[in-house]
């Protein structure tokens, strides 16, 4: 065998939860890999996703995806794609929208609340409730927020195209 190929942890305790048919087609790749290394033209829609990364699909619903180095490769097998937007996580972080991304926003540059709430001139408090959806700011808040935060100031207006459905969901509250 010229490559080796290795698998998460967690990637190995789903496997027996594959369909037969897709248990016995990834084995079939791995040998493949094992032999022949990363490039597999042979497999239906391989292809390169990026410096050293591959995938192929395994049937109309499975994929797999390996990244190689040096002679080690590493795959994962992916179910079914599905629309965020239908998935329990989106809606749930729909319902408070703007206070969601407000929240990403800080975390992503690494302010706490009363960081944030200092750069504002505002009080901790507030910043909590803008967070939680128990709190409305005004467009001028809007801007202040988009500078500090980094974050385009569209994003954080409530009625704005990407807020609306926020702005909706609490109005039927």
């Amino acid at each position: 065998m010229k490559y080796e190929v290795r698998i998460k942890k967690k990637v190995e305790r789903g496997l027996r939860e594959l369909p037969s048919n897709v248990q016995k087609l990834l084995f079939l790749l791995i040998t493949d890999l094992q032999e022949n290394g990363p490039i597999q033209k042979s497999w239906q829609n391989f292809s390169p996703l990026g410096k050293n990364r591959y995938h192929c699909h395994l049937n109309y619903r499975y994929v797999a995806c390996w990244t190689c180095r040096k002679k080690e490769i590493m795959i994962e097998v992916y179910d079914e794609l599905i629309p965020i937007e239908s998935t329990e996580y989106w809606k749930e972080m729909e319902k408070n929208r703007i206070g969601n991304l407000l929240t990403g926003a800080r975390l992503k540059i690494g302010l706490t609340q009363t960081q944030l709430a200092a750069k504002l001139d505002i009080r901790q408090n507030m910043v909590s409730d803008y967070e939680r959806g128990r709190r409305t700011y005004s467009g001028a808040m809007a801007r202040r927020l988009s500078k500090v935060l980094k974050v385009k100031e569209d994003r954080l207006k409530y009625g704005s195209a990407q807020g609306a459905a926020a702005d909706a969901d609490k109005r039927r509250r």
